[in-house]
C-alpha cells in the first residue's frame, strides 16, 4: 500500500482514470436505478393485474351461485305448487333442471328421513338409499345451505348446495340438493379452467370457508387443507387484498385475494416472482444494448478532452523539470490555450523564465566585474582568452 502512494502518476492517467470512472459508475447507478424502478413498477402492474383477475373470478363465481341458489329455490316452489306431481314427474322435472342448467353434476330430493326419493341422473345410482353423515346433517338443519367439500357416497369430492322442500301445507318433506362434483366437469369447473395456468407461470385457485381446495392446478390437491397460510387466514375472514407469499413449494409468489361473500369462499391469483425477474433481465439487457453506443461515444469524447486538458500541464512540468539541468532551457512558446488555468500558467511560467534569466545573466556581468572600478577583472580575462584559444 506504501508503495502504491508513493507511486507517481501521470496527469494524463489520473484524469483518464476518474473519467473513466465517474462514467462508468455514473451508468451503474442509471442502470441500478431504472432496475429497481422497473422492479416495482412491474410489481405493481402484476399485484394490481392478479387483483384484477382474482375480482373477476370471485365476482363470476358469486354470480353463479347466486344463479344456482335461485335455480333450487324455483324448483322446490314448483314441487310444492304441485303436489300431485308423481315421483316418476319429479324425476323427469330433476333431470330437465339438470340438463338445461348445467350447474349441478347431479340433483336430488332427499326426504326428511335421509331417503333419496329422486335423482338425476338415475345412473348415479344412489335412488332408495338412506343418507348419512353431512347429508344428513344438512336435512335436520331445514336451511338453505352449501356444505364445504366432502367425499360423498361415490366417492366422489362433492360440494353440496341445497334448499328445504316444504309442500303446500307446510309440512317438511327434506330438500333439494344439486352436488357439484368439484373434480369433474361443470359450469363451475369451465368458468374457473379458463387459462388457469398461463405462460407468466401465474394460476389461481380457489378455497372454501374450512380452508380445503375446492379449486387448483394440480386436481389432485382439491380436498388438500390449507388453513393454515396466514394469507389465507385473512381472506376467510372476509378480507381481499395483494402481497408477496411463498407458496407450499417454497416458490416466492406474488398473491392477489378476493372474497366470496355469497358463499364464503376466496379466489386466489398467484404469479411467479421469476416471472417479473425475467422480465426485469430482459429490459436490463435491452437498456445496455441501447446505451452501449452513446456510452462507447461518451467515453472516447470524455478521454480526448481529458488528454487535451493534460497536455499543456504536462508540456510545462517537463519545461520547469529544465531548471535542475545543465542543458539550455528552451522557454515555453506564448500561446493562448482554450483551458484558462493552462493559459495563465503558460504565461506565468515564461514571466519566471525571463526574469530568471535576467538575474543569470546580471549574476554572470556582476561576477566578472570589478566592483570598485567597474572594470573586468581576472575571470573575464580568463574566459576572453579560453574564447580566442577556442577561436584558433
Amino acid at each position: 500500500m506504501k508503495i502504491l502512494f508513493n507511486r507517481k502518476f501521470k496527469l494524463t492517467t489520473l484524469l483518464i482514470s476518474l473519467i473513466s470512472a465517474s462514467v462508468l459508475l455514473t451508468t451503474i447507478i442509471l442502470l441500478f436505478a431504472s432496475y429497481q424502478s422497473e422492479r416495482k413498477s412491474l410489481i405493481d402492474a402484476h399485484l394490481s393485474l392478479s387483483y384484477s383477475k382474482s375480482e373477476k373470478i370471485s365476482d363470476s363465481v358469486n354470480s353463479l351461485f347466486k344463479s344456482m341458489r335461485i335455480s333450487l329455490q324455483e324448483t322446490t316452489n314448483f314441487l310444492s305448487n304441485n303436489p300431485e306431481m308423481t315421483d316418476k314427474e319429479i324425476q323427469e322435472q330433476l333431470e330437465l333442471l339438470r340438463n338445461n342448467s348445467r350447474y349441478f353434476n347431479s340433483l336430488s330430493w332427499v326426504d326428511e328421513a335421509g331417503t333419496v326419493r329422486n335423482i338425476a341422473p338415475i345412473r348415479v345410482g344412489l335412488k332408495g338409499q338412506t343418507i348419512t353423515g353431512i347429508t344428513r346433517d344438512v336435512i335436520d338443519s331445514k336451511t338453505p345451505t352449501l356444505t364445504p367439500p366432502y367425499k360423498g357416497p361415490t366417492g366422489r369430492i362433492v360440494v353440496l348446495m341445497s334448499e328445504p322442500f316444504f309442500d303446500s301445507k307446510g309440512k317438511y318433506r327434506g330438500i333439494i340438493g344439486g352436488s357439484i362434483y368439484l373434480q369433474e366437469r361443470n359450469v363451475l369447473n369451465e368458468i374457473l379452467g379458463n387459462d388457469i395456468v398461463d405462460q407468466s407461470g401465474s394460476y389461481y385457485y380457489v378455497v372454501g370457508p374450512d380452508g380445503k381446495l375446492l379449486f387448483h392446478p394440480d386436481v389432485k390437491r382439491i380436498g388438500e387443507d390449507v388453513g393454515e397460510n396466514p394469507m389465507l387466514v385473512k381472506l376467510l375472514q372476509g378480507e381481499s387484498g395483494k402481497q408477496h407469499v411463498i407458496n407450499t413449494k417454497g416458490v416466492p409468489m406474488l398473491a392477489a385475494y378476493n372474497f366470496i361473500p355469497e358463499i364464503g369462499w376466496g379466489v386466489v391469483q398467484q404469479t411467479p416472482v421469476s416471472y417479473i425477474d425475467e422480465l426485469l433481465k430482459k429490459h436490463i439487457q435491452n437498456l445496455i444494448l441501447t446505451i452501449l453506443l452513446p456510452f462507447l461515444i461518451l467515453m472516447l469524447v470524455s478521454l480526448s478532452i481529458a488528454r487535451k486538458l493534460a497536455k499543456p500541464f504536462i508540456y510545462l512540468a517537463d519545461v520547469v523539470n529544465q531548471f535542475g539541468s545543465k542543458n539550455q532551457i528552451q522557454p515555453p512558446v506564448l500561446q493562448s490555450h482554450w483551458n484558462r488555468e493552462a493559459d495563465l500558467l503558460t504565461k506565468s511560467v515564461v514571466i519566471a523564465m525571463e526574469a530568471v534569466e535576467k538575474n543569470n545573466k546580471k549574476l554572470v556581468e556582476e561576477a566578472m566585474t570589478d566592483s570598485l572600478t567597474n572594470l573586468p577583472n581576472r575571470r573575464k580575462l580568463n574566459e576572453v582568452m579560453t574564447n580566442l584559444a577556442n577561436d584558433g
